[in-house]
């Protein structure tokens, strides 16, 4: 519920408006919260996402990041196996990772940030357990995507676009023994925002993959 309050002048040196000019005053402040409401309840969270690849050079506020990082670990997790483990390159690291493929070395420097993300799990190769750790990992790095898209910040999840091998992301973030790579997640200012970026559509769309039950 939304309560505005207005308050009243006892300044007598006040104008007062003609009636005529105080509707109109009336109907239009009702007209921008109306629209400001509908605004509101239209945004929706769990959509705000987008991929995003072109960035500026604003940088990201470390409290954005942060709280990125609070909605990653509040992924679901069996347990609470807690099987993520995430690396943000600084400018050293960044510059190795820009070099693991020469040809792709001009884009990967105008991405302003990082995100690897890994996962440390202690059950067997494939088996079930394992694909629940796999799966929260994957949760946790949609859940640090989301939450930057709230605040703005674009994001695209990469793994083999970025023509590294694994092998070299992981060691050249010093991952620990028995981590394997998830994602390498680009994040920044976006030059367009998001609100004005289309998802591109779904093929299937939500009653192609759906089935209702009796």
């Amino acid at each position: 519920m939304i309560r505005f309050r207005v308050a009243a002048t006892s300044n007598p040196n006040t104008p007062h408006l003609p009636p005529q000019k105080t509707m109109l005053l009336k109907i239009l402040f009702i007209s921008v919260v109306s629209a400001a409401c509908v605004n509101s309840l239209a945004f929706n969270p769990a959509t705000a996402r987008r991929s995003v690849a072109r960035f500026t050079d604003a940088p990201v506020a470390s409290a954005v990041v942060d709280a990125a990082l609070e909605a990653a670990i509040l992924a679901p997790n069996h347990f609470l196996s807690e099987p993520w483990r995430f690396y943000i390159p600084g400018e050293k690291t960044m510059k190795a990772l820009n070099e693991l493929n020469p040809e792709k070395t001009k884009m990967f420097e105008k991405v302003p940030n990082w995100l690897i993300v890994t996962l440390k799990s202690e059950q067997e190769l494939h088996s079930k357990l394992w694909l629940e750790d796999l799966s929260a990992v994957s949760c946790a790095t949609q859940n640090f995507m989301t939450s930057l898209a709230i605040d703005g910040v674009g994001s695209k999840w990469m793994t083999g676009a970025l023509g590294s091998p694994p092998a070299a992301i992981l060691e050249t973030v010093k991952a620990g023994e028995g981590e394997e790579l998830v994602a390498a997640v680009w994040f920044g200012m976006p030059e367009k925002g998001l609100e004005g970026t289309k998802a591109p559509p779904r093929k299937l769309g939500v009653e192609g993959c759906l089935t209702r039950l009796d």
